[in-house]
């Protein structure tokens, strides 16, 4: 067996692995974060050992506003107030970043951990969220009674979708959604 030169190590270490981001949970690393009572944040994701501290990434379900970040508290002992849990999630006290503000009633993306590469925000923000070098795109569209967000690999919706949760508001909507974005193809 020939010995690997230091040119291919530094190929292995920097370059973008498929096989992790084949294997990276979208499930455990996205989640819901909305405004609490008062000026607390509830975190609810697919995560049940998630440290208090961790870094997180806020990003708009309009895209209006700019990312904000925040960082995850205690372990909550009953959902969030507006009960957006589904299974198996666990809710999380969540805590901005001084200065930073949320819109009063609004949904976030939660990126845990998020990548240092990015965030292009807008009407559909994108963010390297797996690590592997090609950017994800995240989504929001209305249902008649809610909303569903959604991360695709690239951009316009290719391939397949990679994570979604819906959002029921209690009202009804002007629905707006794909076929693409509410079956995932």
């Amino acid at each position: 067996m020939r010995p690997l030169t230091l040119a291919t190590l530094v190929y292995l270490v920097t370059t973008p692995s498929a096989v992790a981001a084949q294997n990276f949970d979208f499930a455990a690393a996205i989640g819901l974060a909305t405004a609490d009572t008062g000026a607390s944040i509830c975190l609810t994701i697919h995560r049940a050992d998630l440290a208090v501290g961790t870094p997180l990434l806020l990003l708009d379900v309009t895209g209006n506003d700019k990312p904000l970040n925040a960082r995850s508290g205690v372990r909550r002992g009953a959902p969030c107030p507006r009960d957006m849990a589904t299974g198996d999630e666990a809710s999380y006290e969540t805590t901005l970043a001084p200065g930073a503000q949320l819109q009063r009633g609004g949904v976030y993306f939660a990126v845990v951990t998020p990548p240092a590469g990015p965030v292009e925000s807008g009407p559909v923000t994108r963010l390297d969220v797996d690590g592997d070098g090609a950017i994800e795109e995240f989504r929001t569209c209305a249902s008649s009674e809610g909303l569903h967000l959604t991360v695709w690999p690239g951009a316009e919706m290719t391939g397949t979708r990679l994570w979604h949760r819906y959002f029921y508001l209690g009202y009804d909507v002007e629905p707006d959604c794909s076929d693409a974005e509410v079956a995932g193809r």
